[in-house]
């Protein structure tokens, strides 16, 4: 499901944006995980808003993938 951070979409049609968030949010609501990883700045975005608005914010880490490599490779 893609909000439409890559582009304007989310701005020009913010409701139809934060539903789609809605429904991600409901699905990671059922199952238990710790990480978000992504490669877009603005889906890293987006699910740092989701996270917050489910209350998960201190219990799901969102990252970006570059960052969860250089974690892995001990690159800070």
């Amino acid at each position: 499901m893609c909000c439409g951070w890559a582009g304007i979409y989310n701005v020009v049609h913010y409701n139809e944006a934060m539903e789609v968030l809605n429904q991600k949010m409901n699905h990671i609501k059922k199952v238990e995980l710790d990480i978000i990883v992504t490669s877009n700045p603005g889906c890293y975005l987006q699910m740092k808003l989701g996270a917050r608005r489910v209350g998960k914010a201190e219990k799901i880490k969102v990252v970006h993938i570059v960052k969860l490599l250089a974690e892995a490779y001990g690159i800070h």
